[in-house]
């Protein structure tokens, strides 16, 4: 089996061009480095997009998840601020009253106010 003439073919190695080659140098006004950086920013748009659309693939199934991760946190903040509010109102009713703290006894030995 022979090669068939006027048909260019691809091996499986060979890596086929992102973008057709100027036919000339004058008629291309955009130097190789800006052709390269503008290959490299169109990767990174490429990449980027496909990573985003990963992650809201992934997101979008673990909808429960999502939920309590916004939920546990809330909850939280709920449960503190009732704990703060239940020991406020404890404490007026233990401030409003005269307290007597009597003195302490350190190392054993009664000390007396002067």
């Amino acid at each position: 089996m022979g090669k068939k003439k006027g048909r260019s073919s691809f091996s499986v190695n060979q890596p086929r061009p992102l973008a057709p080659e100027p036919e000339s140098d004058s008629d291309s006004v955009v130097t190789p480095s800006l052709k390269e950086e503008e290959l490299t920013r169109l990767k990174l748009k490429y990449q980027k997009r496909a990573l985003c659309r990963k992650n809201l693939t992934l997101q979008g199934r673990q909808k429960l998840t999502n939920v309590c991760q916004i939920l546990t946190p809330i909850t939280g903040l709920f449960v503190v601020q009732s704990l703060k509010n239940l020991g406020e109102s404890s404490m007026r009713a233990v401030l409003d009253k005269t307290l007597y703290i009597p003195v302490p006894f350190l190392f054993n030995v009664p000390y007396m106010p002067l």
